[in-house]
């Protein structure tokens, strides 16, 4: 396949997730939805879905965000993730859009990734960056996550309102800080990230519990429910899927160094066993030495 075969397919699969997403859906109208889904639909690898609608993502005309707990119909939070999946446009506006990528794709413009080809460098994202807007806001007033998340839902159903300017920088990929590993290696890279990303649910309900403990000791309440309301991560599809084999990728892993193991003591006794061996060559030829001696004297007296 040549590259201009290539890349026309990567433009038709874009097409196609795209018309898809605008006959299932709405925009402004956020729906629980995955790239497997997506890929089981329209018949698509599961990274190739991914790939496409992250396409759609960088072009501003999709939304996917994941969010960890929800609030049930009984007042109770519920841990867990799900992501919502949100047009950003009407479906006229998505195909000016994507007509436009898809000339300068072809042309060599801009990559699959959509980076258009510039010489000036990336701003570095600072720490500020990282967090979510919600967290950020809280922090700069002082006020509770889930009173600006309150502020922010008005603001967002207000047509008039630029709901971009709402939503924040957008995180940066999990697999970043692993960059430098992954041009060693790229499967244990994306193994590392892979467990990283699986256990970040763990760590956030770790420190937000030590942030609870910390403020009782001060006498001050945290509403745990409306905080978590006021974290999203960006979804990586990827991981998410690495993540659901990391078990059998842990034993597997266990019984390499298991077996790792037993080899090098087997090592250990064989050499044991050679060194055995040289010694008692070493032992025989002395013995026989002696003997040789023994018989060579007795004869000479004899005579």
């Amino acid at each position: 396949m040549t590259n201009q075969e290539m890349r026309e397919g990567i433009v038709r699969e874009v097409w196609q997730v795209c018309d898809y997403l605008y006959a299932t859906q709405k925009p402004g109208d956020p729906q629980e939805y995955t790239a497997i889904a997506l890929g089981e639909e329209l018949g698509l690898s599961h990274p190739v879905a991914d790939s496409r609608a992250a396409t759609l993502q960088e072009l501003g005309i999709l939304a996917r965000v994941i969010h960890y707990g929800r609030l049930q119909p009984n007042d109770t939070y519920k841990m867990g993730r799900f992501a919502m999946w949100n047009l950003l446009m009407e479906h006229g506006d998505a195909r000016v859009a994507v007509t436009a990528w898809e000339e300068a794709f072809m042309a060599g413009e801009v990559f699959l990734t959509h980076s258009v080809r510039s010489a000036k460098p990336k701003k570095k994202p600072t720490q500020k960056d990282r967090m979510p807007a919600v967290m950020v806001e809280a922090m700069r007033t002082g006020r509770s996550p889930g009173e600006i998340e309150a502020e922010l839902t008005v603001l967002a159903t207000n047509d008039k309102e630029d709901t971009k300017a709402i939503a924040g920088p957008d995180a940066p990929s999990p697999m970043a800080a692993l960059a430098p590993l992954r041009k060693a290696d790229d499967a244990t890279a994306l193994i590392a990230a892979a467990r990283q990303y699986a256990t970040r649910t763990d760590t956030l309900a770790d420190r937000i519990a030590a942030l609870k403990t910390a403020a009782a000791e001060l006498g001050i309440e945290i509403d745990e429910a409306a905080m978590m309301r006021g974290i999203h991560v960006v979804p990586d599809e990827r991981l998410e899927t690495v993540s659901l084999v990391l078990p059998v990728i842990n034993t597997l892993e266990s019984k390499v160094e298991r077996l790792s193991a037993q080899v090098a003591e087997l090592k250990a006794k064989a050499k044991m066993a050679d060194d055995l061996a040289v010694d008692n060559r070493r032992l025989r030829t002395r013995v026989d030495t002696l003997i040789s001696n023994n018989v060579l004297a007795k004869q000479q007296a004899q005579a």
